[in-house]
């Protein structure tokens, strides 16, 4: 029996699909990607330092006055909304994002591969259809003329960020689709 050193051929294969750093390409949507991954992190880390700001003066203000902060929880409900959603586009595009990855490691490698296209498409539909009706609710006549209780601020700016977090989650999710074909990560070997 001759000890080889060769890697079997489904091992090659299945190497071969990963990407192996210095070779992702950097095409335009994944640079426009990139630049809202980036803009939307510093975004959120704002917020939720203004959000930490609000919350910490409502409970000095309570514990000082025995009364509350005025309008800090109709401002903390607006970024509640905006953490929650910019936070999804940000986990999503930072593989954070909560998978059901047991379901697909049960199939079979052949299988495993077209399971996870099928899913991603599954994930675009699902995104597609969400920001769709962010955008329908968001413009709708309801949401355009309120305002909120103690500041007045126009309910719009409280809604927006949902359609928004999910027209990125739809450019982020195309992105990781195209990423999944055969053959994105491969260098050309023609042209350098």
């Amino acid at each position: 029996m001759a000890l080889s050193l060769r890697k079997p051929e489904a091992e090659i294969q299945e190497r071969e699909l990963e990407p192996t750093p210095g070779t992702m390409r950097e095409d335009s949507l994944t640079k426009s990607v990139n630049v809202l991954s980036a803009l939307t992190g510093w975004l959120l880390t704002v917020t939720m330092i203004f959000f930490f700001l609000v919350m910490v003066a409502e409970v000095f203000v309570r514990k000082l006055t025995g009364r509350s902060l005025y309008g800090a929880y109709e401002v903390c409900g607006i970024f509640m909304i905006w953490i929650s959603t910019l936070g999804a586009f940000v986990a999503y595009r930072e593989g954070e994002f909560v998978r059901l990855s047991f379901v697909v490691e049960s199939f079979p490698a052949a299988i495993k591969k077209m399971v996870e296209l099928t899913r991603q498409v599954v994930v675009i539909l699902l995104v597609v259809f969400l920001a769709f009706s962010g955008f329908t609710f968001v413009f709708s006549a309801t949401v355009l003329n309120q305002v909120t209780t103690a500041f007045q601020i126009p309910a719009i700016v409280g809604y927006l960020p949902i359609p928004l977090a999910f027209l990125f989650l739809v450019f982020a999710c195309v992105e990781r689709f195209r990423q999944m074909l055969p053959g994105y990560y491969r260098e050309d070997r023609r042209g350098g």
